[in-house]
């Protein structure tokens, strides 16, 4: 369908006082040297912005001082809320997000409150937060006071990859030397015999290095015995 000016028009378009649109560069440019290049405000119930893009970006905001790119702001509502493709079920990445931050040297995302919490993440069936990294900490809790709770878990705990292990101290052995990546000459490492060792046999973690750890035995043990242990550092 074609407007009166030659223009495609999409039948879903809502109108208003300020309308533009473009097939190849931008529908709308607005830059300011000094204040704000483009001022949105809704008094009602509709949206300050909105934006829809169906193959390049809905919003492109650049800041070259030290202002913000974007700054969005609601009395009521949520100050932004984004929809990513797989939500709209016509997304074309494999996992396409409600939102995307790149930090660089920076933080990705940044979120902080005063007396709320700063980042909530819900899901009704996949992971509420999944972090990852190469090289460093994938998800890390601190809290800035002695008696405060850097993580606090309601509900069951799984521990997989190298932090956690089943080994067996043989018959008549007093030590064993396991072999452990998440191990450290200052890691706190739990051992839970599977078996019964006996009254007068003692297990205990005689020395700990980077990538091993060393278990002693009182006394040798007349069978063998399964221990299964968890590493912290």
């Amino acid at each position: 369908m074609m407007n009166g000016q030659g223009r495609p028009v999409l039948a879903s378009e809502p109108d208003g006082d300020l309308r533009a649109s473009s097939t190849q560069g931008y529908a709308l440019y607005a830059a300011s040297t000094q204040g704000t290049g483009a001022y949105c405000r809704s008094f009602g119930e509709g949206d300050g912005l909105s934006a829809l893009s169906e193959r390049g970006v809905g919003v492109t905001a650049m800041s070259l001082g030290g202002a913000n790119g974007v700054y969005a702001q609601s009395a009521l509502g949520n100050g932004i809320h984004a929809v990513g493709g797989a939500a709209l079920g016509n997304g074309h990445a494999l996992r396409p997000a409600g939102v995307f931050a790149e930090g660089g040297a920076g933080d990705g995302m940044y979120a902080t409150s005063t007396s709320g919490n700063g980042l909530v993440a819900v899901s009704e069936s996949g992971c509420a937060v999944d972090g990852f990294s190469t090289e460093g900490t994938g998800v890390r809790a601190r809290t800035a006071s002695p008696a405060g709770i850097a993580l606090e878990i309601d509900g069951r705990i799984r521990l997989r990859g190298c932090a956690i292990g089943e080994v067996r101290l043989p018959e008549g052995e007093q030590t064993l030397t396991v072999l452990a990546a998440a191990a450290g000459p200052e890691s706190l490492i739990l051992l839970i015999p599977l078996d019964d060792p006996g009254e007068a046999v003692r297990i205990w973690v005689r020395a700990r290095s980077a990538a091993k750890f060393v278990i002693g035995a009182s006394d040798p043990p007349r069978s063998a015995i399964t221990l299964q242990y968890v590493i912290i550092n």
